[in-house]
């Protein structure tokens, strides 16, 4: 993914696209993205599911590509 603001590329793994793909609707908590996209991640464990995404989360924040918002 190339970042126009900051001129990055980042590789990005197939569900971290579908994270931010699922952010560009709009703001979405843990929870939400979890019940989105838990068909879409093979998992035998879902509940594993939200703290992948959490994980994920963090990551992209570190790379600038997500922000948290306040409640």
């Amino acid at each position: 993914m190339f970042d126009a603001v900051t001129g990055d590329t980042h590789l990005l793994d197939h569900s971290a696209i579908e994270i931010l793909q699922s952010l560009e609707k709009g703001s979405a908590s843990v929870e939400s993205l979890a019940e989105q996209l838990t068909e879409r991640f093979s998992t035998a464990d879902q509940q594993q599911i939200p703290d992948f995404i959490t994980t994920s989360l963090l990551q992209l924040r570190d790379i600038g590509l997500v922000f948290d918002t306040p409640v």
